[in-house]
């Protein structure tokens, strides 16, 4: 596969890695992309008790069986390829990871972006979705069993939950800027109570969780979307030396 716009990396046409995850860093001898990448969106994945999540599964165009990559929160899926210059991905990059060999999934927990059954802030529920998404994830024919974990923030924080959970085929997980003490790292800072990033994000949760494929996949979100993504709107975004 050449370099292009539709794969990010450090050499000339592709697109730029972009986020915290990569701010400061200085790359090198990256492994070269091999694949055309498919998507397909809103698959449903059914938990243990019958609620269907629904994930998008973005993987490499090919009859061949690869290691996959989870990743889950509440937050829009559908918002992974958009161009909103939010500055990150924080679910992992998959232009990055699926032209190299691997399949990113990533999914909505139950009650959020047309997954099933109702939302409840890193409960039960979701521990045991975790563990179930994994095992669904290595059964598929597309997957050869090896299954990791990857994001940032809540997605980071997902990944310690499901490595308590132990299912039998997560064989890494790479969280970046999680934490274990949400009493401390959120509500709370030396004491004193943080609610400016609690109430945003709950509010922000509130207003997106309920939307559904249909709003983020019509004519004027490709058309918003291809005007972020153009080179000439955004030529920082594409390498070019």
């Amino acid at each position: 596969m050449t370099a292009h716009v539709q794969c990010s990396g450090i050499e000339p046409g592709q697109r730029q890695l972009v986020g915290i995850q990569t701010t400061g860093r200085d790359y090198r001898n990256l492994s070269e992309p091999q694949f055309a990448v498919s998507h397909e969106y809103s698959v449903p994945v059914a938990m243990r008790d019958g609620i269907r999540l629904r994930a998008d599964v973005h993987r490499p165009k090919s009859p061949g069986r690869f290691p996959a990559l989870l990743a889950l929160s509440p937050y829009p899926r559908q918002m992974q390829a958009m161009g909103i210059p939010a500055g990150f991905v924080e679910a992992g990059q998959s232009d990055f990871f699926v032209p190299r060999g691997y399949v990113h999934v990533i999914a909505n927990s139950r009650g959020t972006c047309g997954s099933e059954g109702t939302y409840g802030l890193w409960d039960a529920d979701e521990a045991t979705d975790l563990y179930d998404l994994i095992e669904w994830i290595a059964a598929q024919p597309w997957c050869d069993g090896e299954v990791g974990m990857i994001g940032v923030s809540y997605f980071a924080m997902e990944q310690f939950r499901a490595a308590l959970q132990k299912p039998p085929h997560l064989r890494a997980i790479f969280p970046f800027s999680g934490t274990t003490d949400i009493y401390r790292d959120i509500f709370w800072h030396g004491g004193m109570f943080a609610g400016r990033f609690a109430s945003r994000f709950f509010a922000g949760i509130g207003m997106l969780s309920k939307r559904r494929d249909s709003f983020f996949r019509n004519p004027i979100f490709d058309l918003i979307n291809k005007v972020l993504l153009s080179p000439r709107r955004s030529p920082h975004r594409i390498r070019t030396r």
